[in-house]
């Protein structure tokens, strides 16, 4: 398994783990709260994948450049929740 596999793979678990069991709980469910839980969940996320390649001078490839781990975290993450906060938000009918 590939080392932006492995990213992938724990971005999107902790993503279904947010939007499949924490916000559904988030009664009621605000704007305010998605924010400082995303937050939360962002931080945990990045910091273990940076973690897992602290000092193994492991580069990610992304759009035709290396990065480290932490900025192939963000992005991919960024990629991959913006379509569930897009659909979660117009499920419960959460504005900005």
């Amino acid at each position: 398994m590939t080392p932006e596999v492995l990213v992938l793979l724990i971005n999107a678990a902790g993503l279904a783990l947010a939007y499949g069991v924490v916000y559904p709980r988030l009664v009621p469910i605000t704007m305010g709260k998605m924010v400082l839980a995303d937050t939360i969940l962002t931080v945990v996320l990045v910091g273990s994948v940076t973690a897992l390649f602290w000092g193994s001078g492991t580069q990610f490839w992304l759009l035709g450049w290396y990065v480290g781990p932490a900025v192939f975290a963000i992005v991919t993450l960024l990629v991959i929740e913006w379509p569930l906060f897009s659909w979660f938000t117009k499920k419960h009918g959460i504005g900005f």
